[in-house]
């Protein structure tokens, strides 16, 4: 008897490969995904190197989300296993096996699936891993991470996934002890009500969605977008429930209402099974349609920014190598810029270099609050942390043109500003400076086309950022504006570009050395002093670039499984559900040819609706999307566009691919 139950076990998972193959490896796929998540996410596998240090960040997020994902996922996929096995369990309830038989049937059936997914995703694991490290070393510009079994990884694994089964599996003896055996026995035979049209869940639905697209489209600023992108995200996740669920049912019912389009064959049967289903299906449509949106935003987000590294360097870095210094023009003893620059000169042709000293730019930066009537004071004089934090940088005309161009700005004695926030008065430009925040106002000319990007690390950080073109005398007068006092956050930024010459990876290393003698040089006073190639830039640039596609390509496919798994049984379980209407309906006369038409327009509104839905969603996510990319340097819509609309490409004939698949599946059950 003690033999009974594993045996049984194990028959119903051989006789039932149909439903426990898919199921078995998605649960190893989605162990080995989290192995590795956690594996790369440890600094013990990683070669020494500080820009490692963006892979454990974004690994760190990546096993945050395949958790929650997997939790979730494996729940929802164990409904599919548990609506599949009613009948034979049902069979085994009259036969005299008790609930607790066969609970203890299904506590096997588990067990096996669990310890063949969990294990086998563990060895998966660990060879992915290895492919892993030297694909993510490869996107970071980083030396390849080599295959190495962590202990630490393969605990967290067995711990989340032993909990999610056994969750599950509680879920499916509470669901049995529910139930009785006739209910078990005619599972899937029993009629259903056609649902009713829930307009006002309908018009939440459509409501949800217009309001999570308006954010969207009316979001301005970088840090504005940041600060909104996940509410615009819950609106449409709610309204894309609701429009599948409610709304479905009321477009097809509306459409049930036409006479010429309800009365033809393939749509008469499509359109009347739709409805009958559309409140079970709503939510895997939902789903479907949700895993999709991922894997497009995701992909082709994390796509486009590693394609534009290359100019967003550029942008950065306008030769090979940069000297950045901060001083103050009104110190007593000024900087002398000519000194500064032969005294690298002379540094860099001693270690073989043939320096040229190229574009000159300078720019003061200060930090100002942005007051309840919108006005900006000084952080001195505000120190309250309340207050909203705008971010100026003051060019003068020729610093400008130097980056941007000849005849860049209109020499007209005002004040030309491009700005990611708004201006409280479109006449001048007014500061609050001082203890006092006395009014500094200089008149605004027209605004800029655009800002030099030539200013900015990586990321903007502040809420608001303002770049503000004006005469050097004007400049001049803001800093003699400025009172004594802790006024660190003003600082006037005199940046050199250069063209070295030499091994480009030798470049930031002589760089380095190069600064002692700078700094023994007398060259004036000066606050901060800095060097670096573009190279090296280029270097933090890709690590950190290529770890965020790394992240989206992988949870991108792994999202992908989850959908082409929740295709795969819907279509399953619907084949077996509509097998007998269609075999009583060859009875009454449909032949079949008007057997193949009705189940493509079935399946083709089933499929390539969440498709749909998928892309407008995409659209509309298109420019807030955008505007967060400028948060990394990227400014380059076309790209944007390109990769967007090249992954939706890719991915559609991956979706069409799946939808033949699956239709032929159906045709043959339901023939």
């Amino acid at each position: 008897m003690g033999k009974l139950y594993p045996r049984l076990a194990w028959q119903n998972i051989r006789r039932g490969r149909q439903l426990y193959l898919p199921y078995l490896l998605t649960l190893m796929v989605t162990a080995a995904a989290f192995y590795v998540a956690v594996a790369l996410s440890q600094p013990t596998v990683w070669p020494e190197g500080v820009r490692y240090i963006y892979l454990s960040m974004f690994m760190g997020i990546g096993t945050f989300v395949i958790a929650v994902f997997a939790a979730i996922f494996l729940t929802y996929t164990g409904r599919f296993l548990a609506k599949g096995r009613q009948r034979e369990l049902g069979l085994y309830n009259v036969l005299g096996m008790g609930k607790r038989h066969i609970g203890l049937v299904l506590g096997f059936e588990s067990l096996f699936l669990g310890v063949a997914g969990v294990v086998g995703g563990l060895a998966l694991g660990v060879v992915l891993q290895g492919l892993m490290g030297r694909l993510v070393g490869l996107l970071m510009g980083l030396p390849p991470l080599g295959t190495c079994f962590s202990p630490a990884a393969a605990v967290s694994t067995l711990t989340l996934f032993a909990v999610v089964l056994g969750v599950n599996l509680l879920l499916d003896l509470f669901r049995l002890s529910k139930q009785r055996p006739v209910e078990l026995l005619r599972e899937g035979s029993v009629g259903e009500r056609e649902p009713k049209a829930r307009w006002l869940l309908a018009v939440l639905g459509f409501g949800s969605l217009g309001a999570g697209y308006f954010i969207a489209l009316t979001t301005k600023s970088a840090v504005d977008a940041l600060a909104v992108y996940f509410l615009a995200v819950l609106l449409v996740v709610v309204g894309t429930y609701c429009l599948f669920t409610a709304g479905s049912v009321v477009i097809l019912k509306a459409l049930r209402k036409n006479k010429a389009y309800y009365y033809q064959t393939p749509h008469f049967i499509g359109l009347s099974g739709m409805i009958h289903r559309m409140k079970r299906n709503g939510v895997g449509l939902a789903n479907i349609c949700i895993l999709c949106t991922m894997v497009l935003v995701m992909v082709s987000g994390t796509l486009g920014l590693y394609l534009g590294v290359r100019r967003g360097v550029n942008d950065v870095f306008l030769q090979e190598a940069a000297m950045t210094v901060g001083y103050d023009p009104l110190a007593e003893k000024p900087l002398n810029k000519d000194a500064l620059k032969a005294a690298l000169a002379a540094s860099m042709r001693a270690k073989g270099y043939d320096p040229k000293a190229g574009v000159e730019t300078e720019y003061l930066s200060a930090r100002f609050r942005v007051l309840e009537d919108g006005t900006f004071a000084d952080t001195a004089s505000h120190p309250e942390q309340f207050y909203a934090t705008a971010s100026f940088d003051f060019f003068d005309y020729d610093s400008y043109e130097h980056i941007m161009g000849r005849d860049a700005v209109p020499r007209d004695g005002k004040a030309h500003v491009y700005t990611t926030g708004q201006l409280p008065d479109a006449q001048a430009l007014t500061l609050g400076i001082g203890p006092e925040a006395m009014p500094w106002s200089v008149e605004l000319g027209q605004p800029l086309a655009a800002a030099p990007k030539t200013t900015t690390a990586l990321v903007y950080v502040s809420e608001y950022d303002y770049t503000v073109v004006l005469p050097r005398e004007t400049l001049l007068a803001l800093m003699a504006a400025r009172p004594t006092g802790d006024y660190s956050d003003w600082k006037l930024t005199w940046k050199s570009f250069w063209d070295l010459g030499g091994d480009v990876s030798a470049q930031q290393d002589d760089l380095q050395e190069a600064m002692d003698g700078l700094i023994r040089a007398d060259v004036g006073e000066y606050t901060t002093l800095g060097l670096e190639s573009r190279a090296n830039f280029a270097l933090d640039y890709y690590a950190m670039n290529g770890g965020f596609l790394f992240l989206g390509v992988f949870l991108g496919m792994l999202f992908l499984l989850a959908t082409l798994l929740i295709l795969y049984y819907k279509q399953l379980s619907e084949g077996r559900e509509d097998q007998g209407r269609f075999q009583i309906m060859k009875k009454v006369g449909l032949d079949e040819d008007d057997v193949r038409r009705s189940v493509n327009s079935q399946m083709g509104a089933v499929f390539f609706a969440p498709l749909l839905v998928a892309g407008v969603h995409v659209a509309f996510d298109f420019p807030i999307i955008s505007r967060l990319f400028t948060l990394f340097g990227l400014y380059d819509l076309g790209l944007e566009l390109a990769c967007a609309l090249g992954v939706f490409a890719l991915f559609t004939i991956l979706y069409a691919g799946m939808y033949r698949l699956t239709t032929r599946g159906y045709c043959r059950m339901v023939g």
